[in-house]
């Protein structure tokens, strides 16, 4: 389980698994801030857990690279005040359900990004998908830069 008491703030991990199905947990209603995380493991993130001010690269390339269950948020609900966003960057897919909240944060991945109704709690979010991004009903966002996101030009060949 990554917990407070693993993952202390201030601090870069790294953690590898011996598989890309072997999953790492985030319990439920944990609070996790002030850490980066390199990781290959599938990573699942506990109801009403809360990622403030922290950076997670997944190098899992599964279609749920990153997966949660209801009511997850991702930065700090400070109106895009400096300071408290999350980025989450991945080779394979993001799959959250219901309540997700994005707060002035970013989610980048190579494969698929999806989640679904009531995601009422997006503010200066960034999405990028190298797949699709699949969400569907009562979603609310609303604008903020973020000079704490990554920056990258992106370059389409159209023909």
């Amino acid at each position: 389980d990554l917990t407070p008491d693993v993952l202390a703030p201030g601090s870069i991990y790294e953690m590898n698994c011996p598989t890309e199905n072997t999953k790492a947990r985030i319990p439920a209603g944990t609070t996790l801030q002030g850490v980066v995380l390199l990781t290959n493991c599938q990573i699942m993130i506990g109801q009403n857990s809360k990622l403030l001010n922290m950076t997670i690269v997944n190098s899992n390339t599964t279609a749920s690279s990153i997966s949660g269950a209801s009511g997850i948020e991702f930065g700090l609900d400070d109106n895009c005040a400096p300071g408290g966003s999350t980025q989450i960057v991945s080779m394979g897919g993001l799959s959250f359900p219901t309540m997700v909240s994005l707060y002035d944060s970013q989610l980048l991945a190579n494969g698929d990004i999806s989640f679904t109704s009531h995601a009422d709690g997006i503010k200066g979010a960034s999405i990028v998908s190298g797949g699709k991004i699949d969400t569907n009903s009562h979603i609310v966002m609303a604008f903020c830069g973020n000079a704490e996101n990554f920056e990258f030009e992106f370059v389409r060949l159209a023909m």
